[in-house]
C-alpha cells in the first residue's frame, strides 16, 4: 500500500501466471502493472508514492528488479529495469526508510551474493559478506545504516546478523543458537552434470570426512518441484554423513534458480524427462568414481518424496533403499483429496486432472509400485493437508499386500512439515537408521 494509503498493489493468479494490479483504493480503478504471467510477483512504493519498485520475471528470463513510475492519472506512465542479472535471479528485496537504496539478494548457482543499489544514480555495491552461504532475508534498520541478514549455510546454523553500511562494514551477530555446530560438519561441493537430452544439470556433493573412491551415497531430492537444493543448514544431511554415507542433492529440470525456461522444462509430459535426470545423476557418481553402484539410495520430501517413488519405480535396479517423506503417489488421488487452491495450482505443473488423465496415470508411481524392490520407508503427517495421508498410506498397502515390509513413520500431530523439535529428532533418527541399515549392508529385508 502507498504511504498516503490511496493505491495498493494486489497479486493474482495461480503459480507460473501470476500478475500485479494497481488498485486506486478511492475510485476502485484497477490497473494491470505488468503484462503476461510470472513466477515471481512482488512490489513496493517509493516514498513519493509516484514510484514503484517490482521484483518479477514477467516477460523475462530471470527475475530482475523493476521501476514503474506512475503518471498523474494514476495509470502507469513508464517501466524500465533498474537491476538485472543474465545468469542469476534476484532473490530478495529490501527498501531503506528514505526510498533511496535498496538491499538486492542474488542467487548465485545456490549461493548468495548481496549488494546495494542506489536507487537515484544506479550505482551498485557489494556487502560485506556474513558466514553461511544462503540468505533468507534482508531488512534495513530504521535510520538505514545497517542491514539485517538472515542467514544460513551447510556449517552455519540459521542466525541473524546486523551488518553496518559505512565504510567499515562490521557484521555483528545478533541472533544465534546457543550451541554451536559439530565441528565435523561437511561443506559441499558443487558437481554439474548432464541430462539424457544434454541438458545442463547441478547437485551438491557431501562427502564424509577423509573419503577416498566411491562411497555409500544417498540422493536427495528437493520439493517445489520449482525449490532448489542450496548450501543450507541440514541436519538430516551431516547426519547422515556422520555414519560414513555420502549425500548427493540435485537439482533435477523443473528447479528454481536457473531461468523460467529450466524451471517449466518438466511440464506437463516433460515430467518424464525429470524422472529420468534421477538416473542421469545416478550414472554421473558412478562414472567419476563418486559412488559405490552397489549401495545407492534415494530419497526426497513432498515433489522430491513423488521423484523418489518413480526413480525406485523407473529404475529399480538402481538402488538399494529408498525414503519418501509426504510424496504423492497417484495424481488422480492427489487432485481429489488435496486443497481445492493446491490443486489449481499444480494443474499448471503436472497437468489437469481431467484433460490430462491419461498422463498422469502414466506418471503416477503407484501404478508400477510391483516395480519397487528396495526397501521403503515412508515418512507422513497426518494432517498433512497439500499431500493427503492417502498419499501415502496406498503406497504402504500395496506394497504389503505383495509380501512386502515398508517402513511407515507416521507423525500424528504433524502435517506436510515437520516441526515439532521432538519430532525432528525422531525424523533424523529414523532415516538414518533406514538408510545406514541398508546402504551399509547391515539388512537383508526387502521392500
Amino acid at each position: 500500500m502507498s504511504g498516503d494509503g490511496r493505491r495498493a498493489v494486489v497479486r493474482l493468479g495461480p503459480r507460473g501466471a501470476r500478475r500485479l494490479e494497481l488498485v486506486d483504493l478511492h475510485s476502485g480503478r484497477r490497473t494491470e502493472l505488468l503484462p503476461g504471467g510470472a513466477d515471481v510477483a512482488d512490489a513496493r512504493f517509493g516514498v513519493t508514492g509516484r514510484q514503484l519498485y517490482v521484483h518479477t520475471d514477467a516477460g523475462r528470463e530471470r527475475p530482475g528488479l523493476l521501476a514503474v513510475t506512475l503518471g498523474g492519472s494514476g495509470g502507469v506512465s513508464t517501466v524500465y529495469p533498474i537491476a538485472e542479472r543474465p545468469d542469476d535471479d534476484l532473490d530478495l528485496v529490501a527498501l531503506d526508510p528514505a526510498g533511496v537504496r535498496a538491499a538486492l539478494t542474488w542467487n548465485v548457482d545456490g549461493r548468495s551474493e548481496v549488494e546495494l543499489l542506489d536507487l537515484r544514480s544506479g550505482m551498485l555495491e557489494p556487502v560485506v559478506p556474513v558466514p553461511g552461504d544462503v540468505v533468507t532475508g534482508t531488512a534495513f534498520t530504521l535510520d538505514g545504516n545497517a542491514l539485517l541478514v538472515a542467514n544460513e549455510g551447510p556449517t552455519v546454523s540459521p542466525r541473524l546478523s546486523r551488518i553496518g553500511l559505512d565504510i567499515h562494514g562490521v557484521s555483528t551477530p545478533l541472533l544465534r543458537p546457543a550451541k554451536q555446530v559439530g565441528s565435523s560438519f561437511v561443506e559441499p561441493t558443487l558437481h554439474e552434470f548432464r541430462g539424457e537430452d544434454g541438458l545442463r544439470l547441478s547437485g551438491w556433493l557431501f562427502r564424509p570426512g577423509g573419503a577416498l573412491g566411491p562411497q555409500p551415497t544417498l540422493i536427495w531430492l528437493h520439493g517445489g518441484p520449482e525449490a532448489q537444493e542450496r548450501p543450507t543448514f541440514q541436519p538430516l544431511f551431516q547426519a547422515v554423513l556422520a555414519e560414513g554415507v555420502a549425500v548427493f542433492a540435485p537439482n533435477v529440470r523443473g528447479s528454481g534458480g536457473y531461468g523460467r525456461t529450466f524451471s517449466t522444462a518438466d511440464d506437463g509430459e516433460r515430467r518424464f524427462a525429470a524422472i529420468s535426470d534421477v538416473r542421469s545423476a545416478v550414472e554421473f557418481l558412478v562414472a567419476a568414481g563418486l559412488a559405490d553402484p552397489s549401495r545407492i539410495g534415494v530419497s526426497g520430501r513432498s515433489y522430491g518424496g513423488y521423484l523418489t517413488l518413480a526413480a525406485l519405480a523407473w529404475f529399480p535396479e538402481l538402488f538399494v533403499v529408498g525414503v519418501d517423506v509426504c510424496g504423492i503417489s497417484d495424481f488422480a488421488t492427489f487432485y481429489a483429496h488435496t486443497e481445492p487452491w493446491i490443486a489449481t495450482a499444480a494443474a499448471t505443473k503436472y497437468g489437469d486432472p481431467h484433460a490430462d488423465a491419461a498422463l498422469l496415470h502414466e506418471l503416477s508411481p503407484l501404478h508400477r509400485v510391483d516395480r519397487i524392490a528396495a526397501p521403503l520407508l515412508v515418512v507422513h503427517g497426518a494432517h498433512d493437508t497439500n499431500v493427503p495421508l492417502a498419499e501415502a498410506q496406498q503406497v504402504v498397502d500395496a506394497l504389503r499386500e505383495r509380501g512386502a515390509s515398508p517402513g511407515f513413520l507416521l507423525f500424528e500431530d504433524e502435517g506436510h512439515e515437520v516441526h515439532g523439535t521432538d519430532n525432528r529428532v525422531v525424523f533424523v533418527r529414523e532415516v538414518v537408521r533406514w538408510v545406514t541399515s541398508h546402504l551399509l549392508g547391515l539388512s537383508e529385508q526387502t521392500a
